[in-house]
């Protein structure tokens, strides 16, 4: 088998990754991209100037397990103060904004029907960007647990 650092060598052709060899036929190079990097047969193909059939085939050859179809590394939906930015979840700095401005308004003794009223009326965006604001998400935002 050969080297990782021989098939690593690639070349720059107006801005274009070319490998000259074929590292998805190697299980390190297929393991460390699959199942430690956690990307998927897609982009692993992107990267090597492949089909994402042939990666597939390299991958049960090798014996490395595949993941469900459509194997989501993320959340299936992203909290309001969360942002998705490179396969990571991370806080979404304008949304934390107003979850702070939600919480001083309940501690002020604003029910969630009357702070869902004011972000009506200031137009503040909702997670989805369409719809309004319901007592119902108030009380979802205020009381969600935070992962750890």
């Amino acid at each position: 088998m050969l080297s990782e650092p021989f098939f690593r060598r690639r070349y720059l052709f107006d801005t274009i990754e070319f490998y000259w060899n074929k590292p998805y036929k190697y299980k390190n190079f297929l393991h460390q991209k699959y199942v430690v990097e956690e990307l998927s047969a897609a982009e692993i193909a992107a990267q090597t100037s492949s089909v994402k059939s042939t990666v597939l085939k390299y991958l049960k050859l090798h014996g490395i397990p595949l993941r469900k179809s459509g194997h989501q590394i993320r959340k299936a939906r992203l909290a309001y103060g969360e942002k998705l930015r490179q396969r990571k979840v991370l806080a979404h700095q304008k949304e934390q904004d107003i979850i702070a401005k939600i919480k001083d308004l309940r501690a002020k003794g604003y029910s969630y029907e009357k702070i869902a009223e004011v972000l009506n009326t200031m137009e503040v965006a909702t997670k989805t960007r369409k719809g309004k604001w319901h007592r119902k998400t108030i009380w979802e935002i205020l009381n969600r647990k935070e992962d750890s």
